[in-house]
């Protein structure tokens, strides 16, 4: 089925009726351009998706077993995008609305057989830190510490955590992610890091 365009009026209409969403304010207290970065960095975290040719994931396969494939198996976790609208909670600016709007479908929200039409640094919290295998990856998981309460909600952990224990006791990514400047510049050396094969 082709995709059926909608408005931008249109979409934030449909966005306003499923989801609470800010445009163009600090997210969570990162500003636009980290949360966008940190959002990117995602492309570095192993998900387990497992997809084969057919476009079935693992989990899905799992369950499945030899059953017929439908489309809303080959969707799996991004069966309510369209309903959901991406689960969107956050759009940086007009023109980042503009462009999500584009790529909204009413039928598959931003779903299609290759994937998020979604650019990483527009999908939802939801979406980029949702594993069906959860992972033991520290990286990881200070990645979506940060993706799903912020920055303030960590560092205040962080302060709670260094009032009764030793700071070299704690796990790396909440002493990296209590300095607000090496944040950025630390995930992208522990992201290059992983790409080689160096983890």
């Amino acid at each position: 089925m082709p995709h059926k365009e909608v408005s931008l009026e249109q979409f934030l209409v449909i966005l306003e009726g499923h989801r609470a969403f800010q445009v163009g304010r600090d997210y969570r207290g990162i500003e636009p351009q980290k949360i966008m970065s940190f959002k990117g960095l995602t492309e570095f975290v192993d998900y387990q998706c497992g997809f084969d040719a057919s476009g079935l994931c693992a989990c899905k396969r799992k369950r499945l077993g030899s059953g017929a494939v439908t489309i809303k198996d080959k969707q799996c976790c991004c069966t309510l995008c369209a309903a959901r609208c991406g689960y969107i909670d956050y759009i940086p600016s007009v023109h980042a609305a503009q462009e999500i709007a584009k790529l909204y479908s009413v039928r598959n929200g931003f779903w299609t057989t290759n994937g998020c039409s979604l650019p990483r640094k527009y999908r939802s919290s939801t979406c980029l830190t949702h594993q069906c295998y959860h992972s033991n990856n520290e990286w990881d998981n200070g990645l979506f510490a940060i993706l799903h309460v912020g920055y303030p909600a960590v560092v205040e952990y962080y302060l709670r955590y260094i009032g009764k224990h030793n700071v070299a006791d704690m796990p790396e990514y909440l002493v990296v992610y209590a300095v607000y400047d090496h944040m950025e510049e630390k995930l992208k050396e522990m992201a290059k890091q992983r790409q080689s094969g160096h983890t």
